[in-house]
């Protein structure tokens, strides 16, 4: 797995990557921390997904004291409510066939969502 200095998390699309979970969450924890919405945008496939729940699991990990629901119970209580009140698109509607980035959108908001 190649990784960039700058870049302190799993490059997102990569084309191969066999790093197994574990390892994948020691580099996220051995390196400094980023903003997670600075990550967002690199979401895409289902391993950019996969690499970008890791990054989110480091940052409760070690920020969970900034989280408005650190617990599960809260997490997924806030999950269904911003599924339920989610923005719009700019057809007026939520999509009915959400994509990776979407999906990574979605706990990012379940995090901190009132």
């Amino acid at each position: 797995m190649t990784q960039a200095t700058e870049q302190p998390y799993p490059s997102f699309g990569a084309a191969s990557q066999t790093a197994s979970s574990s390892s994948r969450s020691a580099q996220i924890r051995q390196s400094e921390r980023v903003r997670i919405s600075e990550l967002l945008p690199g979401v895409r496939t289902r391993h950019d997904l996969a690499t970008f729940v890791l990054a989110l699991r480091e940052d409760l990990l070690s920020n969970g004291s900034e989280w408005e629901n650190p617990s599960l119970e809260r997490f997924l209580e806030a999950f269904s409510a911003w599924c339920l009140d989610m923005p719009s698109s700019s057809s007026g509607q939520p999509p009915e066939q959400p994509n990776w980035n979407l999906i990574a959108q979605m706990l990012v908001a379940a995090a901190m969502y009132e």
